[in-house]
């Protein structure tokens, strides 16, 4: 028998949210709620349970933000939810194989936003519970899917069930136990669901109401196991809602409803606990019921206890689990559903052109439920008799407060009227960004909050959130016509990319009067022939960490005056062209399909991962998983560029972030292990599990790792073709940059020639997209001339440079970026040029990496030096400047910088570069 872990590693392990993915567990319905909502399907629509092939796939797989099962994945479906497991070849997210519930959502209404979840011991990564069959069943009434897995000998069955009676709930059965005496022995088992960032969450207690926390949730990721006491919540049920503005709205509602230990004939109540922040998200059951303490409380006397938890061998876990699924963004889809017969409460708010979010608290001040004022400010949900406080929430006023009984009929509620904002008309046709920024302690204000109250707080309180105080315009019809702004003064800034003027508009919001925006048009300043701008790192909704629109991806792609955006969607092939199409902007931006492989399984195989990587262009295949890509957890990072690149036509390959500051630079910290980040591929690279020593030789230990040729393909872990070194807001690591640019430059000082880039890995509105941007060149520069094949070219080739708002001009005689210059002696000429609110003034270059000349730039930011050359080497440089007030305004987080990819010296014109390599 391997007994639990000590308690010091337990609870190292728990809920390890590595790269923030999230843990969560099941949902379901008290008795009092076996009645449903009106089905949105027909009565003879059969029960199916069955694997997807090329022939049904047309019919079975699901569309949504999130969607991304295939052929080969099984269908679990009562014809109102379509419900997607992945085929025990396709692999998950904490596991190379699958079995385990993908997408879930209303069939054919493309709204699926579940990501993915996973059985784990100990709440562990390291611990997944790996699927070895699945099978299927069904009749008249309802079908179910059963899978069987394994973690060393801890063996878990899981029955999910859909049926006719209740169509929007998927039932779940979970039977627990030991194959032998040798099985591991968990201390808790959880079901981890990743929601890093994306829907907002509600904590309810079906059992107990009193108890729930709603949208307020505690911290406990990073912070230690002893704040459990705190943050571990001893609720049933996780509300998951999409965003209020989706296409599509969506929201789940998993509850636990029992756990039990099964010892012969008899059967004893475990405890279970949620825990929910931005991060993660998870119910937590333990193995055995607490010998003393409170059980509603995971304090240091009960995490004492689980340390010594097993399940003996004879012994069994039972839980029971549901999920819910409802056709809107509001706790209120869900609650309605679990309370089915209680009555129902019913208002209307006068204002009903601005959105109005009504909470119902009980009379205890615990959360129950919310629900959204309709467009005729209706509103209505159902509660249980008892006492009630209504908290009616606009962008205008501080809430309303109402309270009021439930009895058992409906209760009518007297009009409520909110006060108003100020109705600001936007302009029409012209595609800017549009920055508020309030002024005399006035908020800058917030266009994306939801007016639910979402917050995360630690032990110092909430966890501030940035305000999205820009508003995107593409010049197209679906472009917003109006924002609503709270009295105040604001100065808005119109922006459309560094190329442009930044015109401005003062604002008094005063009584809520309505008003138009009167700003000019940003004027083009400046002209960068032959070179085209480009974002190779965007993300949006189908990403797994973030539900951001994809339409509103595209408008602020179009605002900023980004040309080509490469979409880097997580583990999934995504193609934004239909939509540009749908929007009318193909004119005005080109898209490139990609996707950013984001391995997170650490193995014997991949100890540390492959940490990200982009790949494009690529081809979408709509009936696949994942839509094609290729296979990557459990992988070498040479095994994954290699399968990339034979089965997807050659594609850029870039490698991501790979650094996130000096700390595992130079010289190492004793417990340097412990700082290893699995997304920053140069802390660890992969099978050597450790750090890149950029002052020391590529062929030395560790770093020979990244240069070992598989034996059979001959692909080797360096052999990306671009490196990330400009990865968002200069800011957000000061010294990201620096610790990017040493690894790079030392490469290529030892002859891989790799291309630094400079990308926003922007996830949602708050995150600046098409900046950092590259300036790529290419013969011809318009959306008309774009042609991929000499775009990726010049890309691999290195044919452009980084900038956050300074442009380059950059030649050694007549070679440029890119290109090698032959001879011992030549001239390196430029020009620096900017728009008047993005200067630089100073320059810096370098030659083999180390700077030779640095001066101040003149005014008209050109610039000479002749150059002589004892070898072969390169030459890069560097400008950079202070952010001006505008500057500082319209890209908050950045300061003007420019960096240019190398020229080659072949000092001797042998024909031959013979990389200089790096000072010993």
């Amino acid at each position: 028998m391997t007994r639990s872990p000590a308690l010091a590693i337990l609870l190292s392990t728990w809920l390890a949210a590595s790269i923030g993915f999230a843990h969560a567990t099941p949902a379901a319905t008290p008795p009092e709620a076996q009645k449903s909502a009106t089905p949105m399907q027909k009565s003879a629509t059969p029960m199916t349970a069955t694997q997807i092939t090329a022939k049904n796939a047309h019919q079975w797989v699901q569309k949504g933000p999130d969607a991304i099962g295939g052929i080969g994945d099984w269908v679990l479906s009562n014809g109102t939810l379509c419900i997607i497991f992945a085929g025990l070849s396709h692999e998950g997210d904490f596991s190379a194989s699958g079995g385990t519930l993908r997408d879930i959502g209303y069939c054919a209404r493309d709204d699926d936003q579940f990501v993915s979840s996973q059985d784990l011991l100990n709440g562990s990564q390291a611990q997944p519970v790996d699927i070895s069959d699945i099978r299927a069943s069904q009749n008249k009434q309802a079908a179910s899917l059963v899978t069987l897995g394994a973690h060393h000998g801890l063996q878990v069955e899981t029955r999910y069930t859909v049926s006719r009676q209740v169509p929007e709930r998927l039932q779940i059965s979970k039977t627990i136990w030991r194959q032998n005496d040798e099985a591991i022995d968990p201390g808790l088992f959880s079901t981890a669901v990743l929601n890093y960032h994306s829907m907002e969450t509600f904590l309810l207690s079906t059992k107990d109401p009193s108890l729930s926390n709603g949208f307020v949730q505690q911290e406990f990721v990073g912070r230690g196991p002893l704040t459990y006491a705190e943050t571990a919540r001893p609720v049933d049920t996780v509300l998951l809602l999409s965003p209020q503005d989706a296409l599509v709205p969506v929201s789940y509602g998993w509850r636990q409803i029992s756990a039990h230990l099964v010892q012969g004939e008899r059967r004893r109540a475990l405890p279970s606990f949620a825990l929910a922040d931005r991060s993660a998200l998870a119910f937590l059951t333990l193995s055995e019921p607490f010998s003393f303490g409170d059980s509603q409380r995971l304090g240091l006397a009960q995490l004492l206890q689980v340390a010594l938890m097993e399940i003996e061998l004879g012994d069994k876990l039972e839980l029971e689990a549901e999920i819910w699924v409802a056709p809107t963004a509001d706790v209120s889809g869900v609650t309605d559903l679990l309370f089915a017969d209680a009555a129902q409460v019913q208002g209307k708010v006068s204002n009903p052109d601005q959105t109005v979010r009504v909470h119902i608290d009980r009379a205890d001040g615990a959360p129950f439920t919310q629900v959204t004022a309709d467009k005729q400010g209706r509103f209505s949900a159902r509660l249980p008799a008892g006492d009630y406080s209504l908290r009616l929430v606009s962008a205008a006023s501080d809430p309303i407060v109402k309270k009021f009984t439930m009895g058992t009929k409906t209760t009518k509620l007297a009009a409520l009227a909110p006060a108003r904002a100020a109705r600001l008309a936007l302009p029409r046709g012209v595609a800017m960004r549009l920055a508020f920024r309030g002024q005399n302690a006035t908020a800058n204000p917030n266009f994306e909050d939801s007016l639910t109250g979402y917050r995360v707080e630690n032990g110092d309180g909430p966890i501030a959130q940035e305000a999205a105080s820009d508003v995107h315009l593409a010049g197209v019809a679906s472009d917003p016509a109006h924002v609503f702004l709270p009295d105040g003064d604001y100065t808005v800034y119109a922006v459309h990319g560094p190329e442009f003027s930044v015109e401005t508009a003062n604002l008094k919001v005063r009584d809520a009067k309505d008003m138009t925006l009167r700003i000019a048009k940003p004027k083009r300043v400046l002209r960068t022939p032959q070179h085209m701008s480009v974002d190779m790192h965007v993300h949006s909704g189908p990403s797994l960490d973030n539900s951001f629109s994809t339409h509103k991806r595209v408008r602020t792609f179009v605002a900023e005056r980004g040309e080509v955006m490469v979409a880097a969607e997580h583990d999934t092939i995504f193609d934004f062209n239909p939509l540009l199409r749908e929007l009318g902007v193909s004119d005005k931006m080109i898209a490139i399909t990609g996707s950013e492989v984001t391995s997170t399984l650490e193995t014997p195989r991949a100890p540390h991962t492959i940490g990200h990587m982009n790949f494009f262009p690529l081809k979408v295949q709509p009936h696949a998983y994942r839509r094609g890509l290729k296979a990557h957890e459990n992988r070498r990072t040479r095994d994954v560029l290699h399968d990339m690149h034979v089965h997807h036509g050659d594609p850029v390959a870039q490698l991501n972030h790979a650094r996130h500051n000096f700390k595992l630079s130079h010289e190492l910290p004793d417990d340097f292990a412990e700082h290893i980040n699995g997304e920053q591929f140069f802390d660890h690279m992969g099978v050597a599990a450790h750090p890149y020593q950029p002052h020391k030789p590529l062929t030395s230990s560790p770093n020979n790792s990244l240069i070992s040729p598989d034996p059979i393909t001959g692909v080797r872990d360096i052999d990306f073709d671009v490196m990330e070194i400009m990865n968002g807001t200069q800011d957000y690591r000061p010294d990201r940059v620096a610790a990017s640019r040493l690894d790079w430059l030392s490469l290529v000082a030892q002859g891989e020639k790799l291309a630094a880039t400079a990308n926003s890995d922007s996830h949602d509105t708050t995150q600046q997209v098409a900046l950092p941007r590259n300036m790529v060149r290419v013969q011809a520069d318009t959306i008309d001339g774009f042609r991929m094949r000499r775009f990726t070219k010049a890309v691999k080739s290195g044919a452009f440079y980084g900038t956050t708002g300074p442009f380059l001009e950059l030649a050694l005689d007549k070679a440029k970026m890119g290109d090698t210059h032959l001879g011992a002696s030549g001239t390196l000429r430029g020009r620096v040029f900017s728009a008047d609110w993005a200067k630089a003034d100073t320059l810096n270059v370098q030659l083999n990496g180390k700077t030779v000349w640095t001066q101040a730039l003149p005014a008209d930011g050109r610039f000479s030096l002749p150059m002589d050359f004892e070898q072969d080497g390169f030459v890069t440089l560097e400008v950079s400047g202070a952010a001006s007030e505008t500057y500082q305004a319209v890209y908050p987080g950045f300061f003007p910088y420019a960096y240019s990819n190398p020229i080659y010296i072949d000092a001797n014109s042998d024909g031959t570069w013979t990389p200089p390599g790096i000072a010993q």
